[in-house]
């Protein structure tokens, strides 16, 4: 029987762990967004080609629970969400799901006989901000059904995060615990290079000046437009009894809101 020498069994070690090395290594995510809601950050980067191309992501939400991320739709209706917790006073975990109705907890995508295509990579919790932070990666296409096909454009995303009185995975996450932004994956102009990421859904102007500057602008200069910075969030839609219900809440809302009510100038947007 050939027995290997010692040098080459290491050797063998050292091949195996660089390996493992390039399948466990962090890529680099170059782009970045945030939202002021939650506060919400995200980022993202890509590695491979072709139909094995990746995306890896890393979104933070105030959290120790569960956190989760839809990804290519505008409300939890038929969303594709990735859901997980970065530990804190709850184990770590991460899973793909589907929300069928939208007004019912998420299902794996296994139970529904899809297969769990998102891999964790990594899970923090910080005890100071009270913040966890999730790294996964997944296809663009991972070919199933209860799976969005992301592309390298403007991506309409869904997030919620549970916060007291939600205490558990079978509690729906509180009024007002989530957001619905559009982000563009292709990275264009959100460079990470010590500036905020530019958002989506811009500034909303609430000083004196500002605000009567607006009011003085004619309807038909408004930009409504997905993206735009006149629309309201959800929270604001909601308050003013434009939509019944947040998960209800769509960007189509925002933007009719707009049309009709003009631009929204409650909140600022960091």
């Amino acid at each position: 029987m050939f027995q290997a020498s010692p040098s080459c069994l290491l050797l063998e070690v050292l091949f195996a762990l660089s390996l493992l090395d390039s399948v466990f290594a962090q890529i680099s995510l170059p782009f970045s967004f945030h939202d002021h809601q939650g506060p919400f950050d995200l980022k993202w980067g890509f590695v491979g080609e072709g139909s094995n191309e990746e995306i890896e992501m890393e979104f933070s939400l105030p959290s120790d629970i569960y956190m989760g991320l839809g990804l290519g739709c505008t409300s939890s209706v038929k969303c594709d969400m990735v859901i997980g917790n970065g530990g804190g006073s709850n184990p770590v975990f991460l899973d793909d799901f589907f929300e069928p109705q939208g007004d019912s907890q998420a299902e794996t995508d296994v139970s529904l006989g899809g297969t769990k295509d998102v891999s964790l990579v990594s899970a923090s919790y910080s005890n100071e901000d009270f913040i966890s932070t999730i790294r996964f990666r997944r296809k663009l296409n991972t070919g199933d059904k209860f799976d969005a096909v992301l592309q390298k454009g403007v991506t309409p995303l869904v997030y919620a995060w549970c916060e007291s009185p939600c205490e558990s995975m079978e509690t729906p996450h509180g009024h007002g615990d989530w957001g619905i932004i559009e982000v563009d994956l292709s990275g264009e102009g959100k460079k990470v290079s010590g500036e905020p990421a530019q958002r989506l859904r811009a500034t909303r102007p609430t000083s004196a000046s500002a605000k009567k500057g607006s009011e003085e602008k004619d309807a038909e200069e408004i930009d409504c437009s997905a993206g735009s910075e006149a629309l309201c969030g959800c929270s604001e839609l909601l308050r003013g009894k434009f939509v019944r219900s947040l998960e209800e809440c769509t960007i189509s809302d925002a933007i009719a809101h707009c049309k009709e009510k003009g631009p929204c100038l409650s909140t600022q947007v960091s």
